[in-house]
């Protein structure tokens, strides 16, 4: 299960030296897609997103839409 200190943990190894290493000019955008889970909503995840310019599309926490498998 994913908890806000494992989340910050994984921004900050992973995806913020890939976005460098990938787009060394910062020249890249990366879109994030968010839920109303705890560990997406903490102060702190949006003061990383901001300073390293990772934009964040928030979705709702239950949408049919994200559940591909109840279409079927």
């Amino acid at each position: 299960m994913m908890n806000s200190d494992k989340y910050i943990d994984v921004i900050e190894s992973k995806v913020i030296p890939d976005k460098k290493t990938a787009f060394p000019d910062s020249g890249g955008i990366l879109h994030f897609q968010h839920d109303l889970a705890p560990c997406f909503r903490l102060k702190e995840r949006k003061t990383i997103f901001k300073k390293h310019k990772l934009n964040v599309l928030d979705g709702p926490g239950n949408s049919p839409d994200l559940k591909p498998i109840e279409k079927l």
